[in-house]
């Protein structure tokens, strides 16, 4: 028996290889990306919410991995380690 990720959880994402980037008329860079995302059951409009809260927590983890990897070379740099 296969695990399957439960709603929500990043691995049911999956990132086309289609992004978009333009600068919008503030002169702020945007960038478009589009996932498909595995509906854990009906289809509902909670499907929507589950997919931008995978979203939001892989890259909310992205971010912590990143800070992580900072504060480890300004340690390294500082002679702290």
């Amino acid at each position: 028996m296969g695990h399957e990720p439960k709603p929500a959880d990043p691995r049911r994402l999956t990132l086309l290889n289609d992004a978009q980037s333009a600068h919008g008329d503030d002169g702020l860079l945007r960038v478009t990306v589009t996932y498909i995302y595995d509906e854990w059951c009906c289809g509902g409009l909670h499907e929507v919410s589950d997919a931008l809260t995978g979203i939001n927590d892989m890259l909310e983890e992205a971010q912590d991995r990143i800070a992580r990897a900072e504060r480890e070379e300004l340690r390294r740099d500082l002679g702290l380690d």
